[in-house]
């Protein structure tokens, strides 16, 4: 009976870390993402000065 309490136990615990996991109520939703600008940044970062100029 012990081994199925402890089993149990662990099994609500599990379920409880999951769903805290997963929760959509609480948090803040991440700002949109301007794709033009990550690009234009990468572009410029790859991009070096000739070494002579």
């Amino acid at each position: 009976m012990q081994k199925n309490s402890r089993l149990f136990f662990a099994l609500i615990l599990l379920l409880i870390a999951a769903l805290a996991c997963a929760n959509p109520l609480g948090g803040s939703a991440p700002a949109p993402v301007n794709v033009e600008t990550i690009v234009a940044a990468t572009f410029q970062a790859l991009t070096a000065s000739a070494p002579g100029s």
